[in-house]
């Protein structure tokens, strides 16, 4: 999924963040993992769930 879906990720998070994009969406990432409710058969949810995250993280 990572390889799928990671440049998309960044592409979308560098518009709506002004830090460090590439850090942003690590943590974005390593938050997917522990959080159980997200379904991962959803693949947009979970790029718009992404993208929020890493965005958060990147202002």
């Amino acid at each position: 999924m990572f390889a799928q879906h990671a440049a998309k990720v960044e592409r979308l998070v560098a518009r709506h963040a002004s830090g460090d994009v590439e850090d942003a969406c690590q943590v974005a990432w390593e938050r997917l993992i522990v959080h159980e409710e997200v379904d991962l058969d959803g693949r947009g949810v979970v790029v718009k769930w992404l993208v929020i995250t890493a965005a958060r993280v990147g202002l």
